[in-house]
């Protein structure tokens, strides 16, 4: 009798990750074990992909994608070598993330645009710098975004101050921008910060994209998460699993919760007490 397959979609920070942003030896023993016995445990993160490479080399998985800028890409790639890679990519056109840029740069305090090979900054000092992520596994280029961007887009941050919200609002509301997300991050000492994308770029999407080519059934779909980017694929999951340690926003929605927290393996222990059949 065939046995069915699972995938696991699993965010990192406060989920797979300790509050040290470390991974255990026994999470990455048992990942690994389920993946050897034939099911797909994907990391599903915000991070880009230059931000999610020691934790892909931690855990050594063979073949398994990892999905990063919040569902933008599911790239595939070669842990031998992270330069390597193939990827499936959900990005806004150069052209039209370009002509938004113009539309409301005179708006911006500042802006990072990301696509896999490229990070983008205007006023980098005045971004958060742990948003940065930046290794040798992406090249940087600073100043003028729209005279110099070469590349689709995965996703940008764009900050605006708090006196301008109500017209980079309205400018944002034009149909040209009707298949992008603006989502908001909030207001801090003056400054709005947006995350933008395409509509359909998200946790979620990326779940049920890739159980659709692994050939997995709905109904084995698994999903771990703590925080407002993760309610797309915890809703779109057969099984959404909120940490017993998620954000206060957010952990009243929630059906299944984890019995212990991210520091303590809270992962996989749901999965050994909820799923045992992973393992046979």
């Amino acid at each position: 009798m065939k046995k069915d397959k699972y995938i696991i979609c699993c965010d990192l920070d406060d989920t797979l990750l300790r509050s040290d942003k470390t991974i255990s030896d026994y999470t990455k023993q048992k990942i690994n074990e389920i993946c050897l016995n034939g099911n797909y445990f994907v990391m599903n993160s915000g991070r880009p992909y230059q931000g999610m490479s020691d934790f892909i080399e931690r855990l050594e998985l063979k073949d398994m994608p990892v999905s990063c800028y919040n569902g933008a890409a599911i790239v595939f790639p070669d842990i031998s070598n992270l330069k390597k890679y193939n990827s499936i990519v959900f990005s806004i056109k150069k052209d039209l993330f370009r002509q938004l840029y113009v539309d409301v740069k005179n708006l911006l305090d500042a802006c990072m645009a990301s696509s896999l090979k490229r990070v983008y900054f205007f006023n980098k000092s005045h971004l958060p710098s742990f948003i940065f992520n930046i290794n040798d596994l992406v090249e940087e280029k600073n100043g003028n975004i729209d005279v110099f961007l070469e590349d689709d887009i995965l996703t940008a941050t764009f900050q605006v101050k708090e006196k301008d919200l109500n017209v980079f609002k309205r400018k944002i509301l034009k149909d040209e921008y009707k298949s992008l997300s603006f989502f908001s991050w909030g207001i801090y000492e003056g400054i709005a910060t947006f995350e933008v994308s395409l509509n359909i770029a998200t946790k979620g999407h990326a779940l049920k994209y890739l159980a659709k080519i692994f050939d997995i059934p709905e109904e084995n779909t698994i999903a771990f998460g703590d925080a407002e980017n993760d309610l797309s694929m915890l809703n779109d999951a057969n099984e959404g699993v909120f940490m017993c340690n998620s954000k206060d926003s957010v952990i009243h929605l929630g059906k299944h919760f984890t019995y212990k927290t991210s520091d303590e393996d809270g992962v996989v222990d749901y999965l050994e007490k909820m799923h045992p059949e992973l393992w046979k």
